[in-house]
């Protein structure tokens, strides 16, 4: 019987273990020009229209407690002297793991097509990779305008 106790005891500290690492958001990579960055960054939300910065880990960070209810988050992502905003993310994209990169120009014809390399001043992007394999990515082009 106690081989058994202790069987269930382990087990459900592994359960909670797993459950406290899913509310991480994992960053896996971060990227300049499509190659990988070893650099510190900062993560902030914004919280009553202002950004708040939360504390990171050497593997991601955590939603703040008052906007885990929230369906859509705004998050800025600082890394290399880049500040990337992302507005209105869904909360479901916190549960995947990212890449956040920064596209220098010439950018890549895989980000900005052809068309829009003139117009566009700015590329960057997350790349979410669900942890069953699948992904999508969310590019944001920015073209300043320069007042002519």
């Amino acid at each position: 019987m106690k081989p058994l106790l202790a069987y269930v005891l382990l087990m459900l500290c592994f359960c909670c273990i797993a459950n406290a690492q899913d509310d991480i958001t994992k960053v896996v990579r971060l990227e300049i020009d499509g190659q990988e960055v070893k650099e510190s960054y900062k993560v902030s939300f914004l919280i009553d229209e202002k950004w708040r910065e939360v504390q990171t880990t050497s593997t991601g960070f955590k939603v703040p407690k008052e906007l885990k209810d929230q369906e859509y988050l705004s998050v800025l992502f600082e890394f290399g002297g880049h500040r990337l905003a992302f507005s209105r993310l869904h909360s479901s994209k916190f549960r995947t793991d990212w890449i956040v990169g920064v596209d220098l120009k010439p950018f890549s014809e895989d980000l900005v097509d052809p068309e829009e390399m003139e117009v566009t001043d700015q590329v960057y992007y997350i790349e979410f990779n669900s942890r069953l394999g699948l992904g999508t990515k969310l590019v944001v082009k920015i073209s300043f305008d320069d007042g002519e």
